[in-house]
């Protein structure tokens, strides 16, 4: 019943606009999403820095078999950036539309007071953590 959402993901973090912070985005992303019957972990990567989720689940929605993914995150951005972006945690849900969709998009918040919205689509099935870099080597190259 669940759905297949285990892969790398590309997509964009757009934070909405606040007085306090100016990048306002859109964000480029990388998602790697690890799925099995017993676990489920997310890796969100950017330019700046990534998040590992603590807690993870899939929850059903909808009669048509669309499920949500909401997990609690813990980023930790490069160490020359944390006078501007300290270490924060956070939370994401995603819509899952069906039982093996080919794109995501929802929102999060941080404890830092942020918010804003996700959007992914699937580039393909491997789930190997990759660096920023090495994703961006591998979605560039394939296109």
């Amino acid at each position: 019943n669940r759905p297949r959402i285990e892969g790398l993901w590309e997509g964009a973090v757009t934070p909405v606009p606040d007085s306090r912070r100016s990048d306002t985005g859109p964000v480029r992303c990388f998602v790697v999403i690890r799925q099995s019957f017993w676990s489920l972990h997310v890796y969100l990567c950017t330019a700046e820095s990534s998040s590992t989720s603590r807690s993870a689940t899939l929850c059903p929605n909808d009669a048509a078999g669309a499920s949500e993914l909401m997990y609690v995150y813990d980023n930790e951005p490069q160490a020359g950036l944390l006078d501007r972006s300290p270490r924060h945690l956070g939370a994401a849900r995603l819509h899952c539309p069906g039982r093996v969709p080919d794109h995501l998009e929802g929102a999060y918040f941080t404890q830092r007071l942020t918010r804003g919205d996700l959007l992914l689509r699937l580039v393909d099935r491997s789930s190997n953590p990759l660096t920023f870099t090495e994703c961006v080597q591998k979605v560039d190259s394939a296109a």
